[in-house]
This record gives C-alpha cells, sequence and structure tokens, in this order.
C-alpha cells in the first residue's frame, strides 16, 4: 500500500503520495502528485456507486470507472494502482476537495435505498459525463439527497420521480448543507406530503444559478417547488421555478414558501406558471419570513402564476395573491425586478384578491415598519377575475389587508395596466389597512371588467363595484406623504379608468350598504399631499346608459372622507363630477341618517377636469365639503357648474371663501 501524506495550504489539499516504482504508479504519480483543483470520479449506472462516492457506504473500486484529476485530460481506470486511486478519492471526499462525479448512465433510487447524505465538510458536483441528460430518479418515498454538506448540480443532471402512486421529492437542505443549482440541472416531478415539492431548505442555504425546478406537487404542505423554513436561505440569481402546485385547501406558495425565519433573496431568474388554491401563486411568505426582490420576475407573459379554487373542481377557497402573498409578520423589500402577468380568482371569502401581491399580515411597529417596501421594480398586468361575488374583492396589482401597511417610497417604483373585474384595478386597501405612497406612479390600472374586456356590463350591485381604476380604498388609509429624501418628487395617479366610479380613487367606509352579514367597518380615507399629481384618470359608465360613471378623479362615499392639503387633481373625466364626488349612495335613502362622503380641502389645486354635472366637484346625497384653502378653477361641465354642483348635500366654507355653484372659478 502507498502511504498518503495530506497537508492543509490554503484552499486546496496537496496529495504527496509515495508510490513503488512501477509503471502504474508512476501513472498515479503523474496525475496526482500536484496541487489538483478537483478529482473527477466517472460512474455508470450504480445507485450504490453514487452512495459510496457520498461517503454513506464503504467505497470500492467496482464503485467507478476511472478518475482524473486536471479537468479530464487524463484518466486512470479503476483497475490501475486500484487501491491507491480508491484512497485518494475517498480521502479527498472526506477532506472537503472539489469532488466532480459524472454520471455516464442513468440511476434509479428504488424504494429500498436509503436517502443519500450529503456529509459535513464535503464538497460535491454532480454532473454528466456529455452533453447528454443524466437522470437520477426517484421511486421511493424519500427525498433522493439530503444536503449536509455542499453539492452542486451542474450539466444536464435531473432529479426526477419515477412510478405512478409514488411519493417522493430532490432535495432537502439541512442546517450547514449548501446546495448550488447550476444551469441544465432539472428537478421535477417531485410528489410530497409536507414542505417542498422540489427542494425544502431546512437550515443551510440554496443558491440556485440556473436550472429548472419545474412540475412538482405538495399535496398537503406549502411550496410546491421550493419551501424555505426554520432558519434556511434561498438565494435565486437565475433559473426557472415553474409548472409547480400546492393542491391542498390550506396550501401556501405554489413556486416558493417562505416561512417561519426563512429567507428569500431574488436576484434573477424566473417564477412562473405556479398555482395554489390559496395565497400566493408564485410567491408565500408567511410567519417571521421575508423575501428581497432585486431582479428578475415573478410572472411572465402567457406563464402567469395563479391562486385560484377553479385550477381544481373539488375545491372552494380563498384565492389571494396570484403572484406574492404576504401573511403574519412577514415581510417583503422590493427593490427591482417585475411581479406581472399573474392572476388571483377570490371565492366566496370577504376581502381577497390581488392578482400581483396580496398583503394580510400584522402591523408591525406601529405601521410605519412596512410588510412590502417598494423602492424600485414593477407591479404590472397582473389581474383579479372573476366579477361574481361583490364588493371587498379587488386589487388587480396590490390588495392591502389586515392590519398590515404597503410603502412606496421611489420614484422608480411603478404599479401600472393591472386589471380588476371588482375593486380597485391598480391597488385596493381594505379594513384597517394602510398604504403610504411617498413617491412612484400608479397608472393605466383599470376596475370593473375581465381582464380580457369581457363583460363590460356586469356591473356589481353593491357599493364599490367597479370602483377605484386606480386605487380604491375600502375602511383602510391611503396617504401620499412627503419625507425629506421626496422633496420635489412628483408621485403620480394617471391615466387609470373605472367601469363606474372613481377613475384615480375610490374612498369609501368598509360595511358598504350596511349589510347585516357584513359586521366590518372601517373609516376609509384618502389623504392627498403636496407633489402629488392625479390627472387624466376616466370613468366609463355602462355602455347601456343605465348608469352614470362618477368622480373622474376621486369619489368618496358612505362615510369616508378625502383630506386635500396639497396636490393637484386635473384633467379628468366623468359623467358626474369630473374632479371630485362627495355621495352616500345611489342604493341608499339620503333620509337615512347614513353620513355621505367628505371632501376636506385646505391646499392645492382642482383644476381642468370635465364633466355633465359638477365639472370641478359634486356633491350629492349627503355628501359634505368643507373648504379652507386651494384652487378650484378651470374645470367644464357640460351642464353648467362648472366649479362645483350640489343638491341634499352640507357645504361648509367661510364667508371669503364661499363658492357658490354660478360661480365658474374661485381662489382662495
Amino acid at each position: 500500500m502507498p502511504k498518503i501524506e495530506t497537508h492543509d495550504d490554503c484552499e486546496s489539499v496537496i496529495f504527496m503520495i509515495r508510490l513503488r516504482t512501477n509503471a502504474a504508479s508512476k501513472m498515479v504519480a503523474k496525475l496526482l502528485n500536484n496541487t489538483p483543483s478537483e478529482i473527477i470520479v466517472e460512474i455508470g449506472n450504480s445507485v450504490e456507486g453514487l452512495a459510496a462516492l457520498f461517503g454513506n457506504t464503504a467505497l470500492t473500486t467496482t464503485h467507478f470507472t476511472r478518475v482524473s484529476a486536471n479537468g479530464g485530460v487524463s484518466w486512470i481506470d479503476n483497475t490501475t494502482a486500484a487501491s491507491s486511486v480508491r484512497t485518494i478519492v475517498r480521502t479527498a471526499i472526506n477532506d472537503g476537495l472539489p469532488v466532480t462525479i459524472q454520471l455516464t448512465a442513468n440511476i434509479t433510487v428504488s424504494n429500498t435505498t436509503s436517502t443519500i447524505i450529503v456529509r459535513p465538510k464535503t464538497n460535491i458536483t454532480l454532473r454528466s459525463s456529455n452533453e447528454s441528460e443524466r437522470i437520477i430518479s426517484m421511486s421511493g418515498a424519500r427525498r433522493t439527497f439530503e444536503v449536509r454538506g455542499r453539492l452542486t448540480l451542474s450539466d444536464n443532471i435531473s432529479l426526477k420521480r419515477t412510478g405512478a402512486g409514488n411519493k417522493g421529492a430532490g432535495v432537502i437542505v439541512a442546517s450547514g448543507g449548501h446546495l448550488i443549482m447550476e444551469s441544465n440541472a432539472l428537478i421535477t416531478g417531485g410528489i410530497v406530503e409536507g414542505y417542498g415539492g422540489g427542494v425544502a431548505v431546512t437550515g443551510g442555504v440554496f443558491t440556485m444559478n440556473g436550472g429548472v425546478i419545474s412540475g412538482n406537487t405538495v399535496i398537503s404542505g406549502h411550496g410546491g417547488g421550493v419551501a424555505v423554513m426554520g432558519s434556511g436561505e434561498f438565494i435565486m440569481n437565475g433559473g426557472e421555478i415553474s409548472g409547480n402546485k400546492v393542491t391542498q385547501d390550506g396550501g401556501y406558495g405554489g413556486g416558493v414558501s417562505v416561512m417561519d425565519s426563512g429567507v428569500f433573496t431574488m436576484g434573477g431568474g424566473l417564477i412562473a406558471d405556479n398555482s395554489v388554491k390559496n395565497h400566493g401563486g408564485g410567491v408565500s411568505v408567511t410567519g417571521a419570513g421575508q423575501l428581497t426582490i432585486n431582479n428578475g420576475s415573478i410572472g411572465a407573459v402567457g406563464r402567469q402564476n395563479s391562486s385560484s379554487a377553479n385550477d381544481w373542481v373539488d375545491n372552494v377557497n380563498l384565492g389571494s395573491g396570484g403572484g406574492v402573498s404576504v401573511l403574519d409578520n412577514g415581510q417583503v423589500v422590493m427593490n427591482g425586478g417585475v411581479i406581472e402577468f399573474n392572476n388571483s380568482i377570490p371565492q366566496q371569502a370577504p376581502f381577497r384578491g390581488g392578482g400581483g401581491v396580496y398583503l394580510g399580515g400584522n402591523r408591525m411597529e406601529g405601521g410605519e415598519t412596512p410588510n412590502f417596501l417598494m423602492t424600485g421594480g414593477r407591479i404590472s398586468r397582473n389581474n383579479v377575475l372573476d366579477a361574481n361575488l361583490g364588493a371587498w374583492h379587488g386589487g388587480g396589482g396590490v390588495f392591502v389587508g389586515g392590519s398590515s401597511t404597503f410603502i412606496m417610497d421611489s420614484g422608480d417604483a411603478q404599479i401600472n395596466k393591472n386589471t380588476s373585474a371588482m375593486e380597485g384595478g391598480g391597488v385596493f386597501i381594505s379594513q384597517n389597512a394602510r398604504y403610504i405612497m411617498y413617491a412612484g406612479h400608479i397608472f393605466e390600472n383599470h376596475s370593473g371588467s375581465d381582464a380580457d374586456g369581457s363583460n363590460p356590463d356586469n356591473v356589481i350591485e353593491a357599493v364599490g363595484g367597479d370602483g377605484g381604476g386606480g386605487v380604491a380604498i375600502a375602511g383602510g388609509i391611503f396617504e401620499t406623504r412627503n419625507h425629506p429624501d421626496t422633496v420635489g418628487v412628483v408621485r403620480t395617479i394617471t391615466g387609470n379608468s373605472a367601469r363606474w366610479n372613481g377613475g384615480g380613487i375610490a374612498v369609501r367606509a368598509t360595511n358598504g350598504l350596511g349589510n347585516s352579514e357584513q359586521s366590518f367597518n372601517g373609516p376609509g380615507r384618502a389623504i392627498i399631499a403636496e407633489g402629488t399629481l392625479i390627472n387624466g384618470n376616466f370613468v366609463e359608465g355602462r355602455s347601456d346608459n343605465l348608469r352614470a360613471g362618477m368622480g373622474g378623479g376621486v369619489i368618496v362615499r358612505d362615510g369616508a372622507v378625502m383630506e386635500m392639503s396639497g396636490g393637484i387633481i386635473s384633467g379628468n373625466t366623468a359623467e358626474l363630477g369630473g374632479g371630485v364626488m362627495a355621495l352616500l349612495d345611489i342604493f341608499l335613502d339620503p333620509n337615512s341618517g347614513r353620513k355621505g362622503g367628505s371632501i376636506e380641502m385646505g391646499g392645492g389645486v382642482i383644476s381642468r377636469n370635465t364633466a355633465e354635472l359638477g365639472g370641478g366637484i359634486m356633491l350629492f346625497q349627503n355628501g359634505t365639503f368643507i373648504l379652507s384653502g386651494g384652487d378650484i378653477t378651470g374645470n367644464i361641465a357640460v351642464g353648467g357648474n362648472n366649479e362645483i354642483y350640489w343638491e341634499t348635500c352640507t357645504m361648509n366654507d367661510s364667508e371669503d371663501a364661499r363658492v357658490s355653484s354660478e360661480t365658474n372659478s374661485k381662489k382662495i
């Protein structure tokens, strides 16, 4: 037997091999008596050999066919200096030297095969010996690999579950483990009762630089493609997570589920075509989980993630957060990237939706720490479908519910081209939730029809239905606000449209029509500050003329309040109230004693809006207008009352600030 000595030398291990001077020994020495950067071991279709190379069983020379230590330029077969080569391979694996295992054939991990353990300190890469796909198939109910050391899945390696009715999956990453996935690697076909149909990260790190995780299913649990739990961390720099699903009624995260104290950082790649019955078609964040999006895409054209009960005929469920869902104390920071082309189909229960993003969590530190902080990126072309459930559903782009907080804090942040069959084409804010807009742009969103434009007159016969093309507020708070970093920044709500009311913003109390079955009761408030532009929004009205469009820029209803201390509302259009409209509701008796909407204007400008009645402002059915400052000028009403029209309402102002129905403009 040769004597082998190992010495630590910075990042590598030097193999000093002292062999007898026969021809075979000299060949081994020539290949290996240097400082190799890696050992390459080639094996055939032996699952026993694979397990042995990972140190799970005793290694013999029959477990591999040949070895190289110089990048595969030269090889030694398993019969040449066999004992020496075996010892070299085993020592390299044990000492953490990079070892690459090349597969020349497919391998089946059967029911009788235990999960292969990637032991601590090991550093192993799996790849095909050529450009052909090499499949490690799972026919048992176990995970194929449990990673406690370092495992890289590289060129043309596929982990696939096979066998009808069998359950099993790809990889579990345990504490201290590191799984790396490179281009052309694949994890598919997993069926799991638990977490992570493809990969479960329970405490280590999973870095995805490329490859595909697709076609995996969780039938009772969370994370159709990947689950990140405990103190696990998932870093996605590239690759694709697609076509995964969670079929359990209460399951979360069709593509990825981040729970407990798990952390997911997305710097690239694509999460698309995933589905869930409950929350988070693309990604769900629960517990104290954290998601940071720096780049990449959640959803893509023709490849949307979805949260919908209609994907499975046996389910009637909530359907919230087609792209991303955030619950409990979960937090998301979006610095870049896109959330687009995702769908939510709410089912039955109120306060659901969020084609792009759904927030239903708890308020963080008094509401100033957001559950979702958007400093860049785009939430675009997402949809809330199904117009048959009435109000309290919506948010084509974003749904902010529970007691959660969404903060938009960059001029680079955009919410645009989203649609809702119900309320809030761009944003819906319900109950005690809060949306703070320091900067950014909400534009070209639409509420009031399905995403394809069908059912244009399927207007919801309830308060708020088809309202708020840009933003709909139902008991929550929408606030535009300044801080030192946004001085001089213009935040915009522009070019949005609604089928019935509130082209730019619709704000109302949560309890709507006072339906006895709905006990929710929030105030509903929109706060408009200096530096806000609400422009170019419009309300269509019904094509059969059975209902007029109201509040081209803003509509305020049912005891809700709009406070305007600055900003500009201009260039908006509706049949009634081109700029702003305040009322109770056309379905309610104005003698019922219920409050209508209230406009409190202390500054800003309402100008150049257009309507049939009330070009600037229209007050109707117990609506209230308190005027203490600002400028209402240059508005146009075809039927007269260019600036303000009111009836059965209250208008309070000081003697020197009164604006009459006959006055065309008034500078306060």
